[in-house]
């Protein structure tokens, strides 16, 4: 991809806005992976109401609120109106108990068995890539600069 504009900063300047959105977008799932290692809590989450059977979509995303309770070694914790997508929905009216790790700061943010926060390494390396990119063109940038103001004295 060729990118030709009349301001050769414009290139430098979206590598830097590049560079900056990808290193947020690894620091945020560096966070969130953190998060999960210190305040995950493995659960079995059940209906917290097992005789109520029918359960209407809430949005047009096929979410359902339903009132859940997770089941943990400490004890239980009732989680009302949570969003849960429709498979889910039927297995815990089927009865099933479904294996989660939830988060103690905030319990509606659930990870279902063998589920775990995005791996955050590869943002950050792509960010890093192009920091790196940015500040080599900005120095070819400034290169080009001076000696464009040598040749333009004379000298």
């Amino acid at each position: 991809m060729i990118i030709y504009t009349r301001n050769p900063f414009a290139f430098i300047v979206l590598l830097f806005c590049m560079g900056a959105v990808m290193l947020f977008s690894g620091l945020v799932a560096l966070w969130e992976q953190v998060d999960y290692h210190v305040n995950g809590q493995t659960a079995v989450m059940v209906l917290a109401h097992p005789e109520r059977k029918n359960f209407i979509p809430t949005d047009g995303f096929n979410l359902h609120s339903v009132d859940v309770r997770y089941l943990t070694n400490d004890g239980e914790l009732e989680v009302p109106g949570k969003l849960v997508s429709s498979p889910t929905v039927k297995r815990l009216v089927a009865g099933e108990r479904i294996p989660i790790t939830y988060l103690k700061s905030n319990p509606n943010h659930v990870y279902l068995q063998f589920e775990e926060p995005k791996n955050p390494w590869g943002w950050l390396t792509v960010s890093l890539v192009m920091f790196a990119t940015f500040a080599y063109a900005l120095k070819l940038r400034r290169r080009e600069i001076i000696s464009r103001k040598a040749v333009s004295e004379g000298t």
